[in-house]
């Protein structure tokens, strides 16, 4: 069963993010390079074995398919990325946009001080 998984980061650091992700299929990709020389080998040989050929075949066929899911959704965020540094800064949804400082800090605060607020003296 796959679950999305989903994270935040900074925008500068999306890239790095991503190469990572990407590094992450390396394991994959290098047992799929060993299965499909192991089929070619199988092929080859004065005793080929119908099952091990099916059973490899099987293995090569689910490693591909992980790889072609990683390879999508790192696809997936890199549109992400670029339509982000395409757009307008204005048109972006507020979601994406970099609060201001004022926006963050809560006026009802105890640490932000009001006309209202009385200097106590000691």
């Amino acid at each position: 069963m796959r679950v999305r998984l989903s994270y935040t980061t900074e925008v500068e650091e999306v890239l790095k993010e991503t190469a990572l992700l990407f590094g992450n299929l390396s394991h994959t990709i290098e047992e799929a390079i060993k299965t499909y020389n192991d089929i070619t080998t199988n092929l080859k040989d004065d005793e080929f074995n119908p099952k091990t050929f099916h059973e490899d075949v099987s293995k090569f066929r689910q490693n591909l398919a992980k790889i072609d899911i990683r390879s999508l959704e790192l696809e997936e965020i890199i549109t992400g990325y670029s339509d982000y540094h395409r757009a307008p800064q204005e048109f972006l949804p507020e979601t994406l946009q970099e609060p201001e400082i004022s926006e963050m800090v809560n006026e009802s605060s105890p640490f932000v001080a009001t006309e209202e607020s009385e200097v106590m003296d000691d």
